[in-house]
């Protein structure tokens, strides 16, 4: 079964034509400061994201911090 990786960088997460990122799938978000976190998105917004780890802590991080979110979806063939 392929996978397509995705990547939407910080500047996509906020302003008018926002992406909106899918709460199914697991993600991985990677800092500016380079600390990468993995987990599932909890809520999102045009300031902040928060997302749920394996071990169920929540990080709440702010766009301006994210360099990049990367996810796979599943095709459909």
């Amino acid at each position: 079964m392929r996978k397509r990786l995705t990547k939407v960088f910080g500047g996509q997460l906020s302003g008018e034509e926002h992406v909106i990122l899918p709460g199914h799938l697991p993600l991985s978000v990677v800092l500016k400061s380079g600390h990468t976190l993995f987990g599932k998105l909890l809520s999102q917004t045009r300031e902040r994201i928060e997302i749920t780890d394996n071990r169920f802590h929540r990080h709440a991080l702010d766009i301006k911090d994210i360099d990049v979110v990367v996810f796979d979806y599943p095709s459909t063939y």
